[in-house]
């Protein structure tokens, strides 16, 4: 069974940054040096952790000046072991993905996803 995690918040661009391109940009580097692979900025920033059916993408809309609404969904649809769905649902594990830092561009980290809404 997929499980997708996902969360929001208003995100106000830091004077750091020129445009919310530099955000993406930052983001995609730090996801790319965490081992995200097919690491892609195009409407969003999206990878992938191969080998434990991880996905994770980031976007953010735009509210009005230098306000935006960061989105960030983290998902996966594979047990653990290449096991699949069928036949052993209720013996195979469940795991939660990693947290996922939300970060303005150039300020202190911030608690990750934990509590976020789930939707299964």
């Amino acid at each position: 069974m997929a499980e997708l995690y996902w969360a929001w918040q208003k995100y106000d661009l830091s004077e750091a940054a020129e445009n919310i391109g530099d955000v993406y940009g930052a983001l995609a580097q730090e996801m790319q040096r965490q081992g995200w692979s097919g690491v892609q900025h195009q409407e969003d920033v999206h990878g992938f952790k191969s080998g434990i059916d991880l996905f994770a993408a980031v976007v953010f809309l735009y509210i009005g000046g230098r306000s935006f609404w960061q989105v960030i969904a983290v998902g996966g649809g594979k047990r653990h072991g290449g096991a699949s769905s069928a036949g052993n649902q209720g013996t195979a594990e469940h795991h939660r993905p990693p947290r996922l830092p939300l970060r303005r561009f150039g300020a202190p980290a911030r608690p990750g996803l934990a509590g976020a809404p789930r939707c299964a």
